[in-house]
């Protein structure tokens, strides 16, 4: 075109419809756009509920309150942004973080996989200002011993910095303090309390023993709580009664075989105490395995908001280009708008069972995923292929492609020749098949749009000619902000 135009767009992402209103755009009488940034959550209704209200306190849905801590997805009252959230399972949510825009993941997969809480994740399931997280890990005992001093010192040794550095530096994240400490300090000194608890050993002689039951191995931080008791010269010993069935700790406690357990969270006792008539209570928090929102794409539950944003507006762009074809050089939108009123789901194919394999050559790797659909038997995804075996299959395919040749070759007959090409399309199927790795969804151009109500004003600004250039200067309309394929840092920048 021999003319330059100036755009403006005004974008309004409603349930259903997105409005634009441009000047200088086409006359078609269309809009459009549902985007979604997708946040994988646990798909076991403890955790996945956990998740729930993570987001929540991330500011980025609202939940129905009579839910307290255990809501669903039909729980969310309202998407403050344009998400969607999808349960996934917990053990696979690591090594498809890549897959979505954000992830909330337990730190017992996390920490694993080198992900750290205080550096890595956006932001990190703690115990809120009441004290009633039903997920903290907690001391009980007896309830008519929860008034007992010696068993308030226990609480009072195990609410110290120096058991907090030792959380945080012995199990490297994957659990977290349920109890005030400085956060900085512990930090810093954590890795030198490890050490020096690791050092210190205890005598019973002349304490008064106090047997703790226990199930599993993280229970190195009670060394810990035996050194600060030993510090204040409480006179106490801790004794460990370790268990190897969880639900063998709070009936002993109930007959007087120990005095205090420490190995579940608050709504694992409610659950007894409301099942089995047990009569024990909580009378300290300890820590707590903490859920974290991870993501490779933003650093800051604020970007993540702004992803989505820009995802948004850039749906809303690709719809609007269908209707300014005539403008061959393209189209400046001067300024975009976006307001995302809510999300309306319209159908979900569940289950898909998703697959992950690590496959290592020398210092190299690379993750594959199958997914399956439970309803329909589809797959699609990327398996580890054996090369040496498919070269060879591949010859043998190539070499019987050399026999029929011979057996059906005459004078008066080229076609046979085509039998050179098998060994060849034998490789090439296998492999297309089994390594789909280059799939993805563009979501600025595959996401399903309604443009509706566009109007346009198309006004003569200056005629330029003797353009060398094949588009406009500052033309943006194909311009894609918010992909997600593209690095860490670029997203970053991106959205500044």
């Amino acid at each position: 075109m021999k003319k330059t135009v100036s755009i403006v767009l005004k974008t309004v992402l409603a349930a259903s419809s997105v409005f634009l209103i441009a000047c200088g755009g086409s006359s078609d009488n269309t809009d459009t756009a549902k985007a979604a940034v997708k946040i994988a959550i646990p798909d076991d209704a403890t955790n996945g509920g956990r998740a729930i209200k993570l987001l929540e306190s991330a500011g980025l849905i609202e939940v129905d309150p009579s839910a307290l801590y255990t809501p669903e997805l039909k729980d969310v009252t309202k998407y403050l942004y344009n998400i969607e959230i999808v349960p996934s399972a917990a053990n696979t949510l690591t090594s498809t973080l890549d897959d979505y825009g954000a992830a909330t993941i337990n730190g017992t997969y996390a920490v694993p996989a080198g992900l750290v809480p205080s550096k890595d994740a956006l932001i990190t399931e703690r115990q809120d200002e009441s004290g009633s997280n039903p997920y903290v890990n907690i001391i009980v005992a007896r309830s008519e011993d929860k008034d007992n001093e010696t068993y308030k010192k226990i609480v009072e040794a195990y609410h110290t910095q120096t058991v907090a550095e030792f959380i945080i530096g012995n199990y490297n994240e994957t659990f977290i303090p349920a109890f005030e400490y400085d956060e900085a300090k512990a930090e810093s000194d954590a890795d030198k309390t490890v050490e020096e608890v690791n050092a210190y050993k205890s005598s019973q002689e002349g304490k008064t023993v106090v047997t703790v039951g226990v199930c599993g191995a993280n229970n190195d931080q009670w060394k810990a709580v035996q050194k600060v008791l030993d510090d204040e010269n409480a006179g106490i010993y801790i004794k460990l009664q370790e268990y190897d069935a969880y639900t063998i700790p709070n009936e002993a406690l109930n007959a007087g075989d120990i005095d205090l357990n420490a190995f579940q969270h608050k709504a694992y006792l409610n659950n007894e105490v409301e099942t089995q008539g047990y009569k024990i209570e909580t009378i300290g928090d300890t820590l707590i395995a903490p859920l974290s929102l991870y993501s490779k794409k933003v650093s800051s539950v604020d970007e993540l908001k702004e992803l989505v944003e820009a995802q948004s507006k850039d749906i809303a762009r690709f719809a609007a280009n269908k209707t300014i074809t005539k403008y061959d050089r393209g189209v400046r939108w001067n300024s975009e708008r976006l307001e995302v009123k809510g999300q309306q789901w319209k159908s979900a194919y569940l289950p898909v069972w998703l697959y992950s394999y690590q496959e290592k050559k020398g210092n190299e790797s690379l993750l594959h995923y199958v997914a399956v659909n439970a309803r329909t038997k589809e797959t699609m995804g990327s398996v580890p292929i054996h090369m040496p075996k498919l070269f060879a299959m591949s010859a043998f395919v190539e070499l019987l492609g050399v026999i029929a040749m011979m057996f059906t070759m005459s004078d008066d007959r080229y076609w046979p020749w085509l039998f050179l090409l098998s060994g060849f399309i034998y490789f090439w199927i296998v492999y297309s098949k089994y390594r789909n790795t280059g799939a993805r969804h563009n979501y600025e151009t595959e996401t399903k749009t309604d443009v509706k109500n566009l109007r346009e004003e198309d006004r003569f600004i200056r005629k330029r000619t003797r353009l060398d250039n094949s588009t406009m200067e500052g033309a943006n309309n194909k311009k894609i902000t918010g992909n997600v394929g593209f690095s860490f840092d670029s997203v970053k920048n991106m959205l500044k």
